[in-house]
């Protein structure tokens, strides 16, 4: 888990081998000067599981989808500037997965493989917007 310690303009990251170090003082957010905001974003792989998604194909046909993706911040000082909490980022996330799964399933081959007994993998390549337009 690293901890970004936002104060007056510099956020620097805090944890185990970072040049910050792992220690620092957590003085409220409140007091003026020396208060200090913290966001705390996991280092590891996490995952978001979008169950029970209805959703359609190209012919309007309706079907229920059952999605886990699995995510990896690699730049924590940059996600710390664009979310507030890992709940933030965790409904951003949820809202590109659920237009990912739109937009996969509007495509052309996806009534090809949703056969009945058969799972299949939509893979979005990193740095795709994932929105559905």
């Amino acid at each position: 888990m690293v901890h970004i310690v936002q104060r007056g303009h510099s956020a620097p990251p805090y944890g185990t081998g970072l040049a910050a170090g792992n220690v620092y003082y957590a003085w409220p957010g409140w007091m003026p000067r020396i208060g200090i905001n913290v966001i705390k974003l996991p280092v590891s792989n996490f995952d978001l599981t979008l169950e029970d998604y209805a959703t359609y194909d190209t012919d309007r046909v309706p079907f229920v989808v059952h999605v886990i993706s699995f995510f990896r911040i690699a730049d924590t000082a940059l996600a710390a500037q664009r979310v507030a909490s890992i709940e933030d980022l965790r409904e951003q996330l949820m809202q590109i997965v659920q237009g990912a799964v739109r937009k996969g399933c509007l495509h052309p081959d996806c009534q090809r493989l949703a056969l009945p007994g058969r799972c299949f993998e939509l893979v979005v390549p990193a740095g795709a917007s994932g929105a559905a337009g």
